[in-house]
């Protein structure tokens, strides 16, 4: 994985994970591995109600 804006990469190691803001600030990449199979796992966190970002209810 490539961070853009931070001028970092990551080298893979089997077992671990990279963790990073979902924001531009991190633009990054996933390069195509040499070798064996590459997962992808995403997820995003929202901290803030939807009701206070759009100032409406949401249908239940």
């Amino acid at each position: 994985t490539e961070f853009y804006y931070q001028n970092l990469k990551s080298k893979p190691k089997q077992g671990t994970l990279v963790i990073a803001p979902a924001d531009f600030t991190h633009t990054h990449r996933g390069n195509m591995p040499i070798s064996n199979d590459k997962y992808i796992f995403t997820s995003w966190i929202m901290f803030q109600r939807a009701t206070d970002m759009y100032q409406q209810s949401i249908p239940k």
